[in-house]
């Protein structure tokens, strides 16, 4: 399944390129969730599941931009699992996010496996356990040429 952007993020990428802006403050200080069960049919609607790990991301989140790919920079962890379950989605929002349907929040929602597994993210083991160490790996956002 590919990477589902909520309308408001895609506008967003349409806006920053239009304008020579850049997407880079909607990484900083955003919030990664580490969520069990089925992943929703679109980031504009308000996410199914458990949260099993969230964690805050650092500024400068993402790398520069490479052959239309940009990928996580600085550590991606959460020291305490939140609950336990089998890791299933992932979803990237900003602080402040309503959680509910709507067309106004930015978000991103994507496959997560294990390391090596071949997710939009990977994280270090998919079975978490409550307050267990979770870490994200490897994270990387490619647009179509």
């Amino acid at each position: 399944m590919a990477l589902g952007f909520s309308t408001a993020l895609a506008n967003a990428f349409l806006d920053a390129m239009a304008n020579g802006g850049t997407t880079q403050s909607f990484w900083d200080s955003a919030i990664f969730e580490v969520r069990s069960g089925t992943r929703p049919s679109s980031a504009d609607t308000a996410p199914t599941g458990t949260v099993l790990a969230s964690m805050t991301l650092p500024a400068d989140a993402m790398a520069a931009a490479s052959a239309l790919a940009i990928v996580k920079s600085g550590t991606w962890s959460d020291s305490s699992a939140d609950n336990t379950g089998t890791a299933a989605w992932f979803r990237i929002k900003r602080s402040g996010d309503a959680g509910t349907t709507n067309t106004t929040d930015k978000r991103l929602d994507g496959s997560i496996t294990a390391t090596g597994g071949g997710g939009e993210a990977e994280i270090d083991n998919v079975s978490i356990a409550a307050t267990q160490p979770v870490t994200v790996t490897t994270y990387q956002h490619t647009l179509p040429n």
